[in-house]
């Protein structure tokens, strides 16, 4: 420190070391690559009993139905996930794989994995994840 002092006007080594970290820093985010925004719309969170008797909806197992549409611009999997409580707890996990989604298509799907009657259940957090599909040929 005391050579760089010594070689900078006025001994001002911390502004220079200040620039050279900012520099750095931002040479290592140009190499950063970002492709276009992922989003979708869930449409319906029906719960529906498994089994299909009489007074299904107070026997166990419920699951949930609905569709999913694909609001990127780009095909995309989409993994629905719901989390079921009721008043004694958790219920259970709704799960459900939705694959190859086109730009602008809708499909649906059909989560199973409540273990509870849906009577029981009072309510469910959705926490759904989209993978992007690329399309692109990779070379120029």
């Amino acid at each position: 420190m005391r050579a760089l002092r010594r070689g900078l006007p006025g001994g001002n080594a911390a502004a220079y070391l200040l620039a050279l970290a900012t520099g750095v820093a931002s040479l290592s985010c140009r190499s950063h690559e970002t492709g276009p925004a992922l989003s979708i719309s869930v449409e319906g969170e029906n719960l529906v009993p498994t089994q299909d008797v009489a007074n299904a909806a107070a026997v166990c197992c419920c699951r949930v139905r609905g569709s999913v549409r694909n609001t990127s611009s780009i095909p995309v999997h989409v993994n629905i996930f719901f989390d079921a409580r009721g008043a004694s707890g958790s219920l259970g996990a709704a799960l459900d794989w939705v694959r190859n989604i086109d730009p602008g298509a809708t499909k649906p799907y059909e989560a199973v994995g409540i273990v509870a009657a849906c009577a029981d259940v009072t309510s469910l957090t959705a926490q759904h994840s989209i993978t992007g599909i690329y399309t692109g040929s990779g070379g120029s």
